[in-house]
């Protein structure tokens, strides 16, 4: 059963501030994210460790969470939402900006591109690093389409956990030769 907790700005592993031990399997860590009035929310799983609920109940609570901030323009967020290899990735916000992370601890993931808003309504693609641009959009949903077009090989569902984690099962799962 997951439950998301909310309390006053807290330490960027919350792993650590719950006392929780690397690799400990019987309480899951998962999702740090920042929701209105600068305080820090996150989600703990009793069970184990990247199961699909579970990771489902992370990424839409840092949906939600960009929702309840209010720094996207909501048609972008619509559109994003509504695209489903997107949807599964951990959506977090930074100077008005949608980045979308392939784990979901901080540091994120920085191989995918993100949305900034622009003049008029439209929007700008950069990334995935910040000296890195795609292009300008017209609309949300061609926003949305720039940034599924350049998504990484085998970007599937978010990993619960760090992009340090994250890279050390994916070389774990590199077939040896």
């Amino acid at each position: 059963m997951a439950a998301v907790a909310r309390a006053g700005p807290q330490p960027l592993s919350f792993r650590r501030a719950l006392g929780l031990e690397r690799g400990r399997r019987s309480l899951s860590r998962v999702g740090l994210f920042v929701i209105p009035g600068g305080h820090a929310a996150f989600v703990v799983h009793a069970g184990d460790v990247n199961t699909d609920a579970t990771r489902d109940t992370v990424v839409e609570a840092g949906w939600q969470a960009v929702r309840d901030d209010g720094r996207v323009r909501v048609e972008l967020l619509e559109a994003a939402c509504a695209e489903p290899r997107l949807r599964q990735l951990f959506p977090w916000t930074g100077m008005r900006e949608l980045h979308f992370s392939r784990c979901t601890e901080w540091p994120w993931t920085w191989d995918i591109p993100y949305i900034q808003p622009a003049a008029g309504g439209t929007y700008w693609v950069s990334g995935p690093r910040r000296s890195e641009t795609v292009g300008p959009a017209a609309t949300a949903q061609e926003a949305v389409a720039m940034v599924v077009r350049r998504l990484p090989a085998g970007c599937g569902p978010a990993f619960l956990g760090t992009a340090e984690e994250l890279a050390a099962q994916e070389a774990a799962q590199q077939p040896r030769s």
